[in-house]
Formats: structure tokens, sequence, C-alpha cells
């Protein structure tokens, strides 16, 4: 793979499992402590989360994901896009992915990013620093942008044979970036940032959903509604909840 750039895996997120989550009163003493002062950000948010519906626009499926194909690859972790079945629509020029790794591999762990219908790759790097559980792929970090209107595949996959990389164990899937409407961009302005999940997912704005409860759970860990709905949005296209780890 020529032209491939190595990076440092970018950051990799931990404890967002909605399973073993606080009691409520964990949760209200958790709030009290130094620099959680502040109400639940969430409080208010007692309606249903929306469901999660793919956008209208007549694409193929586009999800692949890995897991462990024979008593040969019983020890293989499993590889888990965070993605739904179709494509999923951004409105960020430099969104982030997510995906889920079950165990620490023992081979190498490549990224790549491509546009099918040019047959055409824009990036490919070795992540570097993997955890088990949740890890971000951070365009920004690699200095990489979208470009409107334009479909894009990205895979993660484990090299078990840089000879034979048919043997590869890949998951990933399908990413669009969008331009917001002028009302859309007027309602993230009104929005607050832990509402703004349910606003993208309302517009079936998948990457900028996750992302905005990733980020909000980073924000406040001990809020049990924000790990509920991004398990919710997870199951809603049938992915897997992440164990605890």
């Amino acid at each position: 793979e020529s032209g491939r750039n190595t990076e440092k895996s970018p950051a990799t997120i931990s404890n967002i499992s909605s399973k073993g989550s606080p009691t409520a009163q964990q949760t209200a003493s958790a709030a009290t402590q130094a620099g959680k002062n502040a109400p639940s950000p969430t409080n208010d948010l007692a309606a249903a989360f929306p469901i999660y519906r793919p956008p209208r626009r007549g694409m193929p499926l586009e999800r692949v994901n890995a897991g462990s194909r024979g008593r040969a690859d019983d020890l293989l972790p499993s590889l888990v896009a965070w993605v739904p079945a179709e494509v999923g629509l951004t409105t960020q020029e430099q969104p982030s992915l997510y995906w889920h790794l079950s165990a620490r591999p023992a081979a190498p762990v490549v990224f790549s990013l491509v546009i099918p219908e040019r047959m055409e790759t824009v990036r490919t790097n070795r992540l570097e620093e993997l955890r088990v559980g949740v890890n971000a792929i951070h365009l920004s970090d690699l200095g990489v942008k979208l470009t409107p209107e334009v479909q894009y595949q990205w895979y993660v996959a484990l090299v078990r044979d840089p000879a034979s990389r048919s043997r590869d164990l890949i998951a990933g899937g399908a990413i669009l970036r969008t331009v917001p409407s002028p009302e859309l961009r007027q309602q993230v302005l009104k929005t607050g940032k832990f509402n703004l999940a349910a606003l993208y997912v309302k517009e079936s704005l998948w990457y900028d959903a996750v992302d905005s409860l990733v980020n909000a759970i980073e924000l406040h860990s001990s809020d049990v509604v924000l790990r509920q709905r991004l398990s919710a949005l997870l199951a809603g296209v049938g992915l897997p909840e992440p164990e605890p780890f």
C-alpha cells in the first residue's frame, strides 16, 4: 500500500456501556463532586429519544462487521463499526468514526478511506496504541476532509497475513457528507449540546448523533440517560452494546 502514513490511533473512549450503570443515588452523589456541581444535563429530557431512520436516498447496504469465522479463528478479536446498515450521513467536514474492538489484537490494524465510485483510496493508516473497547478515528487528526455529496467507504482491517489480504478481518461502513439547510443550522445553534443528538437523529445524521452522544458521555460519565440513549441508538440499527471495560 504505497503512500501509507503511520499515525497514532486517535483517542479511545471508555466506560460508555449502559450495563452496570450507576444507580440514581450514585448519579446524584457524583454530580455533587468537585467540578460537577451543575445539574445533570438530561434532567429535562424525559421524553423518549427519537428512533433513527435511514435517509431515503436509495443507497445499497454498506455495513460490514467482522467476527470469528470458525474454530481456527476463535482467539481472534471481533471488530464492530458503529455504523448503520445503509450509508450514514454527517454534516461535518472532518467527522469522527467509531468502532469497537473486543480484544487486544496480535496483528496490525489498518484504517482505510476510499471512494468506491472512483476506485480511489483517500487515506490508509496503520492504527497504533489500540485498546480493547471503543476507538475513535478523528479525520481531523489525519488531515482528511470529506467532499459534500461524495460517498466514501471506511474500513478497519485486522491484517492476519500481509501476503494474503483476502484473509483480513474487516469492519466498516459508508459515510456521506451533506450540507445542512439554513433551517437546520439555526436549530443547531439554538439547541443545547446535550440535546443535539436527538436533533441529529431526527434529521437522520448518524455520525453527528453518535459523536454528540459520545462527547456528552465523556463530559458527564455518570449520566445514565446519555448511556441509555447511545445503547438504544446502536441497538436500533442492529449493533451490539459493548461490554463494560
